[in-house]
């Protein structure tokens, strides 16, 4: 049976036969099409000319007789001579074009002979050399028409979800140009450090998957057991690859925030410091745990030490603003609590969650690396949203238009001498002033945050979907434990340093029920086997809902679509974990958007 290529070889040599054969013909066919563009220029200017005859002899004549008589018949007879000279100009043009259409067709059945008769015995033997050089380079290269087809469907995948995650950000685009110069040229060099970090990973998963298989570092795809694709070996560990372009990434963007983010950058080096540490540990005991294959009761463990640089140099604020049904509850007027210690352990807790929860809700291809970068895409759309809301905060806040913060302060001063210290005008004038200055202030810190969050999310963003593009179905690689722990911490880390711990939480929504639900799995109220991934029936190709017992099956989200949606490919269900995912995060920022000055 001749395969796709070797049919597409042969239609290819036939064409260039045909272009090579009938090009006398094509040429003859342009001259008839040219005949027939002079033919109708000739009929047009016929018609013209006629009409313009008709019409000077109808003012001749009614010039002459002057009578209203004879000028019904002078148009009477012009215009049954125009009515004639229209018909033979239609006839005449109808003609021609019916003869330049028989020697078109004339030039079609002699192409159509010569390319039958080029097919003769000697063209057919180098067809056949041209195929047989053609099946030497697919084997040569390995690529079958089957595996060239499936990365242009991985290629497509791709393309349409790497769109979806980059436009919403792309729209505030003009915002940000309108931010102030070093603020701008910061945004260009991350934008710069994106696209390197995209195309760096894309090349270093490559050498990384030849490194791994050569030391043995490879597994066979559960989810295809029983089918052809099911006995390949697939790399482990790529996550690797990203993993060390984003640290260099990262250190490149440290630079630039402090030499081009003026003053106020420069007491963001300790996060940066902190945040490099933190993830870059998270990554090398990721890298153990590949290496080792460590239980599950370590792994638990692992990101715990991996927070340590982050508690240990965290030098931002331990207070939280209390929400405002609390403060009506207690009576209390102040709007902020210090936790200190609290706020410490709920750092702690967060970031060990978020590096789990990646690596607990997954199983099939493209699932880690894709909810990883649908939540990326939140945080880096957040990020620049805010970025801009803020950027000039004093035309943006509606509270502010009205009185800027000098003249809120010199109306202030000027009540206190007028007024006295006791007047309650001049009180409430300061109290004011006080505000828009807070007001002004929290508005700098929040710009601040979200910058130093972008530098952190923006080039994770470009290693994720650098990644997908070898991890989506069929995976040529497995992104291992080295990119769950990375891609949990810098998330983790990015909210926590970015002051959004909370919106992250919603976007972190998917996982928390994920957890919840396998909770009992997890802690061995129910039993629990290694690997909680659905069947494939191999004769359908579809996924079906796992079993831990005879009568309970695995409690993950994974399987509990499949039981909800019924059985789904493994790229169909993945698209409807990573729809769900989507929706999460967008409810997040309507959530974030509705208690905006409600709850706060």
């Amino acid at each position: 049976m001749i395969e796709t290529a070797y049919v597409s070889e042969i239609l290819g040599g036939s064409v260039t036969m045909l272009t090579s054969s009938a090009l006398d013909g094509i040429l003859f066919a342009v001259g008839v099409v040219i005949g027939l563009c002079m033919r109708g220029y000739h009929a047009v200017q016929f018609g013209v000319v006629s009409t313009w005859v008709s019409m000077m002899g109808l003012i001749e004549q009614t010039w002459w007789r002057l009578g209203l008589v004879d000028i019904l018949l002078v148009a009477r007879d012009v215009i049954i001579e125009s009515i004639f000279a229209a018909g033979r100009m239609v006839y005449v043009s109808v003609a021609s074009v019916a003869i330049e259409i028989a020697y078109a067709a004339e030039v079609v059945i002699r192409s159509i002979g010569v390319l039958v008769a080029g097919l003769s015995s000697q063209a057919i033997q180098r067809i056949k050399h041209q195929l047989g050089a053609a099946r030497g380079n697919v084997e040569a290269t390995g690529q079958t028409p089957r595996a060239v087809a499936i990365d242009a469907s991985r290629a497509w995948d791709m393309m349409v979800i790497g769109g979806l995650c980059i436009a919403p950000a792309l729209l505030a685009a003009p915002g940000m140009m309108r931010q102030g110069p070093g603020t701008t040229r910061l945004l260009a060099s991350i934008a710069s450090v994106c696209i390197f970090a995209y195309v760096g990973t894309k090349r270093l998963v490559s050498v990384v998957q030849k490194l791994t298989l050569k030391r043995g570092m490879f597994g066979y795809d559960i989810n295809k057991r029983g089918t052809p694709e099911g006995e390949v070996k697939v790399p482990e560990a790529a996550g690797l690859a990203p993993g060390c372009v984003y640290l260099v990434c990262l250190s490149i963007l440290q630079c630039a925030h402090l030499l081009l983010g003026g003053e106020r950058a420069k007491e963001w080096a300790l996060e940066h410091n902190s945040a490099m540490a933190t993830i870059g540990f998270a990554i090398f005991l990721g890298f153990v745990d590949d290496v080792l294959d460590l239980p599950w009761r370590a792994k638990m463990i692992l990101p715990a030490f991996a927070a340590l640089p982050l508690l240990l140099s965290y030098a931002g604020s331990t207070t939280i603003l209390v929400p405002r049904p609390i403060r009506r509850l207690l009576g209390d007027e102040s709007d902020l609590l210090e936790l200190g210690w609290i706020y410490y352990l709920y750092m702690f807790l967060m970031v060990i969650f978020c590096s789990n929860s990646i690596n607990i809700h997954a199983g099939i291809n493209g699932l880690e690396a894709g909810q990883s970068a649908v939540i990326a895409a939140a945080i880096v759309l957040l990020n620049v949203t805010t970025i801009v809301a803020t950027g000039s905060y004093d035309q943006a806040d509606p509270s502010i238009r009205s009185l800027s913060i000098p003249d809120a302060i010199h109306r202030a001063n000027m009540l206190m001498k007028t007024l006295g210290s006791k007047s309650s005008v001049a009180l409430k004038a300061v109290k004011e002033a006080e505000r828009l200055m807070a007001q002004n202030d929290a508005g700098s810190q929040m710009h601040d945050a979200h910058i130093f969050s972008l530098c952190l999310s923006a080039p994770f963003l470009a290693v994720t979907l650098a990644l997908m593009a070898h991890n989506w179905y069929p995976s040529k690689v497995f992104v291992g434990d080295t990119f769950t722990y990375f891609a949990g911490m810098a998330l983790g880390v990015a909210g926590i340093l970015g002051h959004f711990s909370e919106t992250l939480v919603l976007f972190f929504l998917p996982q928390i029920v994920n957890f919840l639900y396998s909770s009992p799995q997890l802690f061995k109220i129910v039993h629990c086997p290694r690997h909680r991934l659905p069947k494939l029936d191999t004769e359908t190709g579809l996924l079906h809902p796992s079993m831990a017992t005879e009568k309970h099956y695995n409690m993950n989200l994974v399987n509990l679509f499949l039981r909800i949606l019924g059985p789904q490919t493994e790229r169909t269900l993945c698209m409807a974990l990573l729809t769900l995912q989507a929706v999460c995060c967008m409810a997040g920022f309507g959530v974030r958007m509705v208690l905006s000055g409600r709850w706060k």
